[in-house]
């Protein structure tokens, strides 16, 4: 099943609300994620209950019995994503999952020109082989995945 992942985010993103540009891009991911054969659910967090408690990410997916853990991140940034939009508490979360649940963890990053899920893999080659804070788009890019392909 082919699905369109055309999910620009308006070009004039400075004045917004970095907040509320964030809840947008979690409902357009889950609108995309409700078009796979996937069984998923938006896992609660402060911003959503108004209480403290923490989520370890923002969607849980399971398909033929795997899960995948997705984490959605907004930035205005064109030219790189700055790895402490990522807190801690998700980070060793996505990691944990990853390396002790057996399932398969994903950054979501949504910018001005669009809409990009990389594996968590790549994350941890940045932060702790590389120790970087900012991944390039350019490898952003060169590492996107498709949803319809995670689901397969």
């Amino acid at each position: 099943m082919k699905i369109q992942e055309n999910c620009n985010v308006e070009e004039n993103t400075e004045k917004k609300d970095p907040f509320k540009q964030g809840i947008k891009c979690e409902n357009k991911f889950k609108a995309l994620l409700n078009k796979t054969v996937c069984f998923n659910i938006k896992i609660p967090d402060c911003k959503r209950t108004g209480s403290s408690s923490r989520s370890p990410s923002d969607f849980l997916a399971v398909y033929q019995g795997f899960s995948h853990l997705f984490e959605v991140k907004w930035t205005k940034e064109i030219d790189k994503f700055d790895l402490k939009a990522l807190t801690d508490y998700q980070f060793i979360n996505l990691q944990k999952h990853s390396f002790l649940g057996g399932g398969k963890s994903f950054l979501v990053i949504f910018n001005p020109k669009g809409m990009y899920i990389i594996n968590f893999n790549v994350v941890l080659r940045y932060k702790t082989l590389l120790g970087s804070n900012k991944i390039p788009f350019k490898d952003i890019r060169n590492n996107n995945l498709k949803l319809h392909n995670i689901f397969q």
